[in-house]
């Protein structure tokens, strides 16, 4: 007949602990009881993070996908949703948008955007970049929380 020992470590206090010796077949019983807990904490472990991982993809796409709007008017061309109309004329539209900057131009997920829906850019110069698509041309202008579309030639 073997002897076994097991030693288990509990948490007693802020900084105290307390070692609790178990002999004979109740130690082996209790090794299992322990390999199987942290059996079923790496499964759950792992399902927690691929949720995880799920939910910052879904919301990639959705902040990527759905956070832009098409103008019509222009062709279909996509404007950002959270960017605020502030002056409509005929031949352009002016927005108030805090993400548009002069000297960073439009961010990367914008550029992703139009390059998803099919506007290649034609030329670009300074702040202005002509976008063309199915024979459209539309004129971006981007600059310190400014942005405008316009049709050109």
């Amino acid at each position: 007949m073997y002897l076994h020992c097991a030693g288990l470590l509990n948490k007693k206090g802020k900084d105290r602990y307390e070692i609790t010796l178990v002999f004979g077949l109740e130690a082996l019983s209790k090794f299992k009881l322990i390999e199987k807990v942290r059996g079923d904490m790496d499964k759950k472990g792992v399902i927690a993070l691929l949720g995880i991982i799920i939910v910052i993809i879904a919301g990639y796409f959705i902040v990527t996908y759905i956070s832009f709007v098409q103008v019509q008017k222009f062709g279909g061309f996509p404007i950002p949703k959270d960017a605020e109309v502030t002056k409509e004329e005929e031949n352009i539209i002016v927005y108030n948008w805090s993400k548009a900057s002069e000297e960073n131009g439009i961010p990367k997920r914008y550029q992703i955007e139009l390059e998803k829906e099919g506007w290649d850019i034609e030329w670009r110069e300074g702040a202005a970049t002509v976008y063309k698509k199915d024979g459209i041309k539309v004129l971006l202008i981007c600059s310190t929380n400014y942005l405008s579309i316009s049709p050109t030639e």
